[in-house]
């Protein structure tokens, strides 16, 4: 249990990373230069402007492609198949 269970958490936590790093990658390339550094900078950046259209435009990028990847994950996880039932040995 104590192997098994720290190596599962180590591939779940890389899993989290990898997704936000994939997932913020996907937004920032959707934001103009300009905008991006409008952002970092904490100038005033317009809600109405070109920088929440395109920043809502990468979102949903990221999303659609988190959706897509979580039908192929259901998908496999379905062809896996049923749980083998396992029936306890008698102890002699």
């Amino acid at each position: 249990r104590g192997i098994a269970a720290g190596v599962r958490t180590m591939f779940m936590n890389a899993g989290m990373v990898l997704s936000i790093a994939i997932s913020m990658a996907i937004i920032s390339s959707s934001i103009s230069l300009s905008a991006m550094q409008a952002l970092f900078v904490h100038s005033h950046v317009s809600t109405r402007g070109m920088a929440s259209a395109q920043f809502i435009r990468g979102l949903r990028t990221a999303f659609t492609i988190s959706f897509v990847f979580s039908l192929i994950a259901a998908f496999m996880s379905y062809l896996r198949g049923p749980a083998p039932k396992w029936e306890k040995q008698a102890e002699g």
